[in-house]
């Protein structure tokens, strides 16, 4: 069992560390340092303040706009993810255009549209989930609050490998237990020498009987030969002093075939076949 704790906890180890390599931390730094300059553009203050941000528009959306999204956020990413940023690229092409006109008050316009205010709130989110050290600002309104509380899109990804793990470990679990019942099982079945004096229990008699070439699930019995056993008869059998419930499956004028209700531990086998060897000891 411990193995498999151990090869479960080894693989969420990997993936994590996998999911940490596959992403291009420099490109998500980019749109990082893209959205951050929007948000500051979006709340303009002063002519120089908007010269310099318009220079990282440009610089940072000279960068990102030709980058393969599969490479940039892993290929484990959700494609709602990869259009996220897809959109974001496409709306600061529209707002590079608008910067150009060199005009500030027209950019209100831009940041005031709908689907490019939902998607900048929620590409910080995806940006604040991603395993890499960002800095930077963000909106702070009502909308973006209950964005980030709602949870990360990221989420999704941790509950399929979350389950896939669930799914292994189950997997080994079952490949073990069942791996554990065919050697109990082959156990069972395997049939030992014995010469084991002992009693049992017909039609409310007791009788002298004698146990031979036993097994986990049944043995052979040498009956009294004024108590034989009738083939199906339900008989009760002391071994190591608890009585068995056994029914008869063969039988003839000496031997009948015993098989046990409920299986012997292989514990119980090896001291019954281990008694005759060392009464055999004693004897030579």
């Amino acid at each position: 069992m411990k193995p498999l704790l151990h090869f479960a906890t080894l693989l969420l180890l990997l993936i994590g560390q996998a999911a940490k390599a596959e992403v291009n931390c420099t490109a998500i730094a980019a749109f990082d340092r893209l959205h951050d300059a929007q948000v500051r553009l979006n709340d303009y203050q002063t002519p120089a303040r908007f010269d310099l941000d318009a220079s990282i528009v440009r610089a940072e959306l000279a960068y990102v706009r030709d980058l393969d999204l599969a490479t940039v956020l892993g290929s484990n990413s959700l494609v709602q993810n990869k259009q996220v940023f897809a959109r974001f690229t496409a709306h600061s092409e529209r707002l590079l255009a608008r910067i150009e006109q060199g005009d500030p008050a027209r950019l209100r316009a831009h940041f005031a549209d709908p689907d490019r205010k939902r998607n900048m709130e929620t590409l910080i989110v995806y940006l604040r989930s991603l395993p890499c050290n960002l800095t930077g600002v963000s909106f702070t309104n009502n909308t973006m609050e209950q964005t980030v509380g709602s949870g990360s899109p990221f989420e999704i990804d941790l509950k399929e490998v979350i389950i896939f793990l669930a799914a292994v470990v189950t997997a080994g679990l079952l490949a073990w237990l069942a791996q554990r019942y065919r050697r109990k099982q082959k156990r069972r079945a395997r049939r030992y020498t014995a010469n084991y004096a002992t009693t049992y229990r017909w039609n409310n008699a007791d009788f002298a009987g004698l146990l031979m070439d036993i097994s986990g699930r049944g043995s052979k019995l040498k009956h009294h030969p004024d108590a034989p056993l009738e083939l199906g008869a339900s008989v009760h059998i002391l071994i190591l002093g608890e009585w068995k419930s056994c029914s008869i499956v063969w039988t003839n004028a000496h031997y009948s075939g015993i098989l046990f209700e409920q299986a012997l531990r292989h514990k119980s086998v090896q001291k019954i076949h281990k008694a005759q060897l060392i009464r055999q000891g004693r004897a030579a």
